[in-house]
């Protein structure tokens, strides 16, 4: 049924875009389709990948961890979309006391580019990280337009972890990955799962690819556990996530989000008409990196190492593409036009049976 968005994907390794990827599709409650092509590496010997392999997730760990993490915390009462980070944080720059968790979910806070903030001398260490994410002025009025910006997660995170005491690590594995039965979920995945994992981009300072060790620079500098980056996973058990979410927050009889939570997803809190966004999602629009098919009721996400995901509630499906694209480089765009196209096939597939 959906072949020919397995067609695209091998053509993709076949192109050597990627050694290594994974497609993974549910339908109907169904896993429909699973695939995997390529090799872990480049290198001669490497293991060919599985539909278990691991990846590096990127920034799918905004919407599988950090959202996830925070909408959480909301049903228990420790925050609200609209607490602000003054509120919470009194000693914060005047300049960003006003904005407000929603805000940050939607990158709508105003808040700057990441502009290498591993550098700065007081990110390395977790007590002081906030104070280097607050050091630049804000780029825009805050609530007033869209710019996807890591520091937002990178700071919402940090919050988060000032709210409970808990890092965010812990955070995920307590209300995340323990409830759904994750084993490969979760962030720094130890040495014996590393042959399991795709290799991702050379790392000059320790000439080898990095594999295992986080891609991101900023979340390498916070040891790994940023709300930016830093989750590696499956195919398979994002499905079960995935699932969760269209079983309205259901897991097994076990609410991991309830379904007024969930049905939030579907609300536009994007301030710009050309970049609808959810909370912590991607909502389809123009030019969408799901193409022109999906339903308004769908939501989405991308990882700068290749990774990407759609869940389309009216058509009852969700679809993965895990590849490591960076790997032995990320000067290589052509995921770009791939996502479009594999989306847009699963939606033709079922659309035209």
């Amino acid at each position: 049924m959906f072949s020919q968005a397995l067609k695209y994907t091998a053509q993709f390794v076949a192109d050597e875009h990627a050694s290594a990827a994974v497609a993974f599709i549910g339908y109907q409650g169904k896993i429909a389709a699973a695939e995997a092509f390529g090799r872990l590496c480049y290198l001669d010997g490497a293991a060919g990948t599985q539909i278990d392999s691991i990846f590096d997730l990127a920034s799918l760990t905004k919407v599988i961890s950090t959202t996830t993490v925070t909408l959480q915390l909301a049903e228990q009462g420790l925050l609200r979309l609209d607490t602000t980070i003054g509120e919470i944080l009194p000693w914060a720059p005047l300049d960003k006391q006003p904005i407000t968790i929603e805000q940050l979910l939607t990158h709508s806070a105003g808040m700057p580019s990441a502009y290498r903030l591993e550098y700065h001398p007081r990110f390395g260490q977790r007590e002081t990280a906030l104070e280097a994410v607050f050091d630049r002025p804000l780029r825009s009025p805050i609530g007033t337009s869209v710019f996807y910006a890591c520091t937002g997660f990178i700071a919402l995170a940090l919050i988060l972890e000032k709210i409970t005491g808990t890092r965010l690590d812990k955070l995920f594995q307590e209300l995340v990955a323990l409830p759904l039965k994750f084993k490969d979920t979760g962030y720094n995945p130890p040495a014996e799962k590393r042959n399991r994992t795709a290799c991702t981009e050379w790392d000059e300072k320790n000439q080898s690819f990095l594999r295992g060790v986080v891609h991101d620079e900023r979340a390498r500098a916070l040891d790994g556990v940023s709300g930016n980056a830093g989750l590696f996973g499956t195919a398979v058990e994002l499905a079960v996530f995935c699932q969760m979410l269209l079983d309205e927050g259901s897991y097994k009889g076990k609410q991991i989000l309830q379904p007024s939570t969930v049905k939030l997803l579907h609300n536009n809190y994007s301030p710009d008409p050309k970049q609808p966004r959810t909370l912590g999602w991607v909502l389809p629009g123009h030019d969408c990196f799901g193409g022109p098919l999906l339903s308004p009721k769908s939501i989405g996400h991308t990882g700068f190492t290749g990774t990407s995901l759609w869940i389309d509630f009216s058509r009852g499906f969700y679809a993965i593409l895990l590849t490591n694209r960076v790997h032995p480089t990320r000067h290589n765009d052509a995921i770009f036009p791939l996502r479009p196209r594999f989306y847009q096939a699963v939606c033709e597939a079922i659309d035209n049976p």
